[in-house]
């Protein structure tokens, strides 16, 4: 197994820098994923160490030993596409068997290895089919299987059940992760996905245009948005941004929203904030809570429209018109026993924010 390290790692392609100074450090045995946009530079940091691109500046170590100039043959990883390329002339089990082949491996530890990841990704009834005997999800499971047959140092896994339905998704989430804990093998995980990200993560990276915007846990990304680019990223749906002015009144701090709207925010809100005056507040949907009558510290809204989504209920409410004449909306988040209506006026309680420099989007503050 080993530890991975990225050392001022930069990547162009012409004119476009998709790695700027990157700098990374994977633990050993961690389960480490990379979250980001298309084009984020996330394919493009595994290829790296993976030596299929050849760095522009920086280096790649693994247990501190430089990898940058050894040949992708040389690295002992196991690389994962998101597209998955059989050998047509092969069974599914000779494509999963076929990296233990050079290593002179016993026949029955071949077969077992191939059954035991087989059974693990459901595909033990497809083992003597063909690639074009299968459907595209089957296809992404062998491919998926045979990298997981070896024991390399690195696992990179780029995107690898992007194209399996919903339920499926689920299962192979809590299977990959299962099976990595089981191998302890550092794995470097590729997604677009916030699910997977929240979901199998021991560590995040956030990557936006080649640069890490904040790593962490899933929790302390989603709670503690290193700025507005995270936190209009994670979560489903994400944060509430809003233009927001502070003030502080009889030892209580305001956030003053479009102009006319005064709302309460939480007593941790340090007095030293409302030095920063004009700020972004964000608040997460599930920190709004809303009310069928006036309570204090809320502030009146109207329903604008509402989803039942059966475990929970995603409400849209209507702030009014800021000074561009815009309607201005925020996301709540509801049990799904509680009832609204569209149209329906609606008292607005915050109980949790986090406060963004106005100029830099920088977090100031989470509470």
């Amino acid at each position: 197994m080993a530890n991975v390290r990225l050392e001022s790692v930069t990547k162009r392609f012409d004119d476009n820098v998709a790695l700027n100074e990157l700098n990374l450090e994977i633990e050993d045995q961690e389960f480490f994923v990379l979250l980001g946009h298309t084009g984020a530079g996330k394919t493009t940091t595994l290829r790296c160490i993976a030596g299929l691109e050849k760095l522009d500046q920086g280096n790649v170590y693994f247990d501190n030993q430089p990898m940058t100039e050894l040949d992708p043959a040389s690295r002992d990883v196991a690389f994962v596409f998101q597209s998955h390329i059989l050998y047509p002339h092969l069974t599914a089990f000779e494509n999963m068997a076929f990296p233990l082949r050079p290593r002179k491996l016993p026949e029955a530890e071949v077969k077992r290895r191939v059954q035991d990841v087989a059974e693990m990704l459901h595909i033990e009834h497809l083992l003597q089919r063909k690639p074009a005997q299968l459907s595209g999800g089957e296809t992404q499971r062998v491919g998926l299987g045979r990298a997981m047959v070896r024991r390399p140092r690195v696992f990179l896994m780029d995107e690898p059940i992007s194209n399996l339905d919903a339920k499926l998704r689920a299962e192979m989430r809590t299977e990959i992760k299962w099976r990595q804990k089981q191998l302890g093998i550092t794995t470097l995980y590729v997604t677009h996905d916030q699910i997977e990200a929240m979901s199998m993560a021991d560590r995040v990276a956030v990557l936006d245009q080649g640069k890490i915007m904040q790593i962490g846990t899933p929790m302390e990304v989603y709670n503690q948005p290193a700025n507005i680019f995270v936190a209009g990223f994670i979560g489903s749906p994400s944060m509430n941004l809003m233009a927001c002015r502070l003030s502080e009144s009889n030892g209580e701090i305001y956030g003053h929203l479009i102009g006319h709207l005064q709302v309460a925010l939480p007593e941790t809100i340090a007095r030293k904030e409302t030095a920063q005056e004009e700020v972004w507040l964000g608040i997460h949907p599930e920190n709004l809570v809303i009310h069928p009558q006036e309570e204090k510290n809320t502030i009146v809204v109207e329903v604008h429209n509402y989803e039942a989504l059966g475990a929970e209920t995603i409400v849209d409410v209507n702030l009014g018109l800021d000074e561009s004449d815009q309607r201005v909306m925020m996301k709540c988040r509801i049990p799904p026993d509680q009832q609204v209506r569209v149209g329906q006026t609606v008292w607005l309680e915050l109980q949790a924010c986090s406060i963004f420099d106005r100029d830099t989007g920088q977090a100031i503050k989470s509470v």
